[in-house]
């Protein structure tokens, strides 16, 4: 569980007491996490995306720089990946793409 507490306290007649509020945000925090996973990554494959990318690349790429590194990027198209859509339908482009992702990403498709 995670929790968010805080608490002051308090000088009263009767000597000191502490007020607070404790709250359990696991829920909160699990959904915020959902929200920045499927934000940076394809929901068919769960493969990094192009916001992922970009962002990963500009962060390489300052720290290449700063510190005289080259880069390189290798770039993968699936050609004419339209024509499975076209003709088997987006289940068996879909598919087609899980099977990438796993190739890719060294596990087995879903």
């Amino acid at each position: 569980r995670i929790v968010w507490h805080q608490g002051e306290l308090r000088p009263d007649v009767t000597g000191t007491r502490l007020d607070g509020t404790i709250q359990d945000v696991t829920e909160q925090r699990r959904s915020a996490e959902r929200i920045r996973f499927l934000a940076y990554h394809d929901p068919l494959t769960l493969l990094p995306n192009r916001n992922h990318l970009r962002e990963l690349l500009a962060r390489v790429m300052q720290r290449a720089e700063r510190e005289h590194h080259r880069v390189g990027l290798v770039c993968i198209d699936i050609d004419h990946f339209h024509r499975i859509n076209d003709t088997l339908g987006h289940s068996a482009g879909d598919a087609e793409l899980s099977q990438v992702a796993a190739t890719l990403g060294g596990r087995t498709s879903r």
